[in-house]
């Protein structure tokens, strides 16, 4: 199982929707801390379980509650982005990714992309000459050919 953290930000807001809860029930309260540690649990042993909702990041949806987990999955670690109702505005929480490593996340960019073009290249049955004619305007900084040409090596 991967560690995990929450963000700042996510852990004071989890604690701000603790203390709503526990203002109305403090069954609610105990339940709603029970399905977000479920959830945790959940995406610490199968990281790939929330949806993805940008490049990066994932959402786990609670059960039984209009709040959704969302989520960096590092090499490394888990990443708790938010605990997010889903009646507030969509991104609000885009800025916090500001707070991970920027080395992280550009190595786990940089990865994913390359990973699914050349699933996709697989798929297509692109051969090893035609791929680094169509990946050349499209890497980004610091990727080399024989960067691309590695990971293509695999297919």
């Amino acid at each position: 199982m991967k560690a995990y953290r929450f963000l700042e930000e996510a852990d004071q807001e989890f604690q701000e929707y603790i203390g709503y809860f526990i203002s109305h029930s403090l069954t609610a309260a105990e339940k709603f801390v029970d399905e977000v540690a479920v959830a945790v649990r959940n995406i610490r042993e199968y990281p790939q379980i929330g949806s993805p909702i940008s490049p990066i990041v994932r959402q786990r949806v609670l059960t039984g509650y209009k709040y959704s987990i969302l989520y960096v999955d590092t090499p490394t670690e888990i990443i708790i982005v938010a605990v997010a109702p889903h009646r507030r505005r969509p991104g609000y929480w885009r800025r916090r990714l500001r707070h991970v490593n920027d080395k992280v996340l550009t190595r786990h960019i940089l990865y994913r992309l390359i990973s699914s073009f050349r699933q996709h290249m697989c798929l297509c049955g692109v051969q090893r000459d035609n791929l680094l004619t169509a990946v050349a305007p499209a890497t980004p900084t610091g990727v080399t050919q024989q960067a691309v040409r590695s990971f293509h090596a695999e297919c």
